[in-house]
């Protein structure tokens, strides 16, 4: 179930959200009502109710969010951080291979366990200097 935290971000939690190659799990329902899930890596928090995500072309998932705009965003981190941010989402930008879409934020959960600790969150990194710097291209379209 989650403790409800509310609807707006805490400060600690929008730097996470913006540091460098934050991976989230975001969760989605197809035509169908069918559950989706898929990691991403570009997010971004630019006001504590709103997050902006980056989709490739290839993910269901930005077909899904255009015909149900409902989505629920996870991430972990260090110091036992897991929450999960429901809420709508929207297509705000078509780039030549992402989709851009802003989500307002309706309830923020901490859906911690009371039998294990969050010791780290999803890592990962860009398999080389041309990769890294897609991925930074991509990121930076987040906060236009």
């Amino acid at each position: 179930m989650g403790k409800i935290l509310g609807n707006e971000l805490l400060p600690k939690i929008i730097d996470l959200i913006n540091a460098e190659r934050l991976a989230v799990i975001v969760a989605t329902v197809d035509e169908n009502n069918n559950p989706n899930s898929t990691p991403i890596g570009f997010v971004k928090a630019t006001s504590p109710s709103t997050l902006r995500l980056a989709f490739h072309k290839s993910q269901s998932s930005h077909k899904n969010i255009l015909n149900s705009s409902k989505i629920s965003v996870s991430f972990f981190a260090e110091e036992n951080i897991s929450v999960k941010m429901e809420g709508e989402a929207k297509l705000i930008k078509e780039l030549e291979d992402y989709f851009i879409f802003e989500m307002k934020i309706n309830e923020i959960k901490s859906s911690r366990s009371p039998y294990v600790r969050v010791v780290h969150g999803i890592d990962y990194e860009p398999m080389n200097k041309e990769a890294a710097d897609y991925l930074d291209t991509i990121l930076a379209e987040l906060i236009k």
